[in-house]
C-alpha cells in the first residue's frame, strides 16, 4: 500500500489531495486586509476532479469573473508545446531501460495487464522512459473516461480566465514540475510503485474515485484516511509540500497587491501548519472560508 499511496500523493499534489486536512477543512477562500485593495480568493483543487465541481461551491464564479490574474501552479494552455518541455524529462538513462527492472516474466505478466487498461497499448512502447512517467500515464488512462465526461478542474478554470482575457500567471514551471515528479524518486522504487499499480489497477481506480466522492463532498476526515502518510516519505513530502509553498510565498503577497488575483492551487498546498491559509493569516491577512456568494468588488 506504501508504494500506492505515493503515487496517489504525487499525481494528487503536482499539477497534473491529500495532506494534512482538518475536520474544519474548506477548499475555498476569501483574502483581505493588510493593505489589499480588493480581495484575493484562494480555490483548493483536486488535480483528478471534475470541473462540475466549480457549481457545487457557492460564489467561486462569481470571484473568478471578478479577478483581473489567475495564478496556478503551472499555466498548461498549449498540449503541444507542454509536451515538447517535458519529454526530456521522462526518458531514462540508456542503462535503465523499464525491462531492465523486472524479470522476463514480470514484464510479460504487466505488459498484460497493460493491454487491458489500454487495448492495443504494450510497455514495450514505453521501454525507454521512466517508471514514473509509465506509472502516471496508466493511471491517468485509468480515469480517463470519467474526467472525460465533465473534462478536468484545473484546466477548466485556465480555459475560463483565457476565454475571459485574464492575465494567467505560472508560481512554477513545467521543467520545474517535471524534474519533481519523475526525478525526485529513485528509479528502483518508481518500478516498485509501477509494478504494484500493475498489480492491481482496480485498487487504484477505486482509491482515485474514493478521493474523488471525498473530495466533491468536501468530506475532509475521509481525505485524511485515504492520505495516509508514510514516514520515509518525509523528506519527499517536505519537497512536495512545504518547500514549494515557501517559495510560492515569496510572490502572492506581491501578486495579491498589484491585481484583483484568484488563486487556483491542489488544497494540499492551502491547508495545515505549513499551508497557504496558515501562512497568508501568519502574515497579517484576514482569510475566511468562502460560505456564501462573495461580495462584489
Amino acid at each position: 500500500m506504501k508504494h500506492k499511496t505515493l503515487i496517489l500523493r504525487l499525481i494528487a499534489a503536482i499539477c497534473l489531495i491529500a495532506g494534512p486536512l482538518t475536520a474544519g477543512a474548506q477548499i475555498f477562500y476569501k483574502v483581505t486586509g493588510n493593505g489589499l485593495k480588493a480581495p484575493a480568493y484562494l480555490f483548493g483543487t483536486h488535480h483528478l476532479a471534475p470541473n462540475s465541481m466549480v457549481d457545487s461551491v457557492p460564489g467561486v464564479r462569481d470571484a473568478l469573473a471578478q479577478a483581473d490574474n489567475l495564478i496556478v501552479e503551472v499555466v498548461m494552455t498549449n498540449p503541444v508545446e507542454m509536451a515538447g518541455k517535458l519529454q526530456k524529462y521522462m526518458f531514462a538513462p540508456a542503462d535503465s531501460t523499464l525491462s531492465s527492472f523486472f524479470s522476463a516474466d514480470e514484464f510479460a505478466r504487466m505488459d498484460s495487464v497493460c493491454g487491458t487498461i489500454a487495448p492495443g497499448v504494450s510497455l514495450k512502447m514505453f521501454n525507454a522512459m521512466k517508471p514514473m512517467a509509465v506509472n502516471s500515464a496508466l493511471t491517468m488512462m485509468l480515469v480517463a473516461k470519467d474526467l472525460a465526461e465533465t473534462g478536468q478542474l484545473d484546466s477548466w478554470f485556465m480555459t475560463e480566465a483565457k476565454n475571459e482575457g485574464k492575465e494567467l500567471t505560472g508560481l512554477e514551471t513545467p521543467e520545474f514540475q517535471a524534474e519533481l515528479l519523475f526525478n525526485s524518486v529513485p528509479l528502483q522504487r518508481q518500478a516498485e510503485m509501477l509494478k504494484e499499480m500493475l498489480d492491481d489497477p482496480e485498487e487504484t481506480v477505486s482509491r482515485m474515485k474514493e478521493l474523488n466522492r471525498a473530495y466533491m463532498a468536501q468530506d475532509a476526515p475521509a481525505l485524511l484516511a485515504l492520505s495516509e502518510e508514510e514516514e520515509d516519505d518525509a523528506e519527499f513530502t517536505d519537497a512536495l509540500l512545504r518547500k514549494r509553498n515557501d517559495n510560492w510565498m515569496k510572490v502572492l503577497p506581491d501578486l495579491f497587491a498589484e491585481s484583483k488575483s484568484f488563486v487556483a492551487v491542489g488544497l494540499l498546498h492551502l491547508l495545515g501548519d505549513e499551508g497557504l491559509v496558515k501562512r497568508l493569516r501568519d502574515l497579517g491577512y484576514t482569510v475566511e472560508a468562502v460560505a456564501a456568494d462573495p461580495e462584489r468588488h
